[in-house]
């Protein structure tokens, strides 16, 4: 009966990790397709300029999730934020979900386009559309990447640049030692 008692707590550890799902399984195979690697220029460490060429912020950009989604996080000079972009297979587009500190969200839909990845998005009011945002993605031929902001205020019929920003590519170190400073 001693030797019963002392194996039960054995004996259940071994039945809770032979019946563990993870144990033994192979990895799943995750997200290798072309489609999930098409905005894969954006990975890397970066810092954003206006179209006069000041430092307005820097972002980081990884992919996470077993490379199923690309998370960038942005310090800018008025706000901080974070987003990810994840290729939906089903539905054969690109989802961004955008979230700042400010209390800001986003939710965008998007296709690759001429290499570049173009978002869509409507953009809300006390629960009424207020407007509509379409955000461009695009790989520049020098190495650099330039995100578009457009809004409409008439359903995408005319669209206005809200504000443009070119990101050169910098190193880890040059990322962390840059500030943005708030005033700047």
């Amino acid at each position: 009966m001693t030797f019963l008692r002392a194996g039960f707590p054995f004996a259940i550890a071994a039945a809770i990790f032979l019946s563990s799902p993870n144990i033994g399984a192979a990895k799943p195979p995750g997200c290798t397709g072309a489609e999930y690697r098409s905005f894969d220029y954006a990975v890397g460490t970066w810092l954003g300029r206006n179209t006069s060429g000041e430092v307005r912020g820097k972002a980081e950009v990884t992919q996470v999730l077993d490379g199923c989604s690309i998370r960038m996080h942005w310090t800018g000079r008025t706000y901080e934020g974070t987003n990810n972009n994840s290729y939906d297979a089903t539905r054969h587009l690109w989802q961004k979900a955008w979230f700042d500190n400010t209390g800001g969200i986003e939710l965008s839909e998007g296709h690759i386009v001429n290499k570049a990845l173009v978002y869509r998005g409507v953009d809300y009011d006390h629960d009424k559309i207020a407007g509509m945002h379409r955000e461009s993605w695009i790989p520049l031929p020098d190495g650099r990447m330039l995100e578009k902001y457009e809004v409409s205020s008439d359903r995408g019929a005319t669209w206005t640049i809200a504000f443009e920003t070119f990101y050169t590519r910098v190193d880890r170190a040059t990322y962390l030692r840059t500030v943005i400073l708030q005033n700047q």
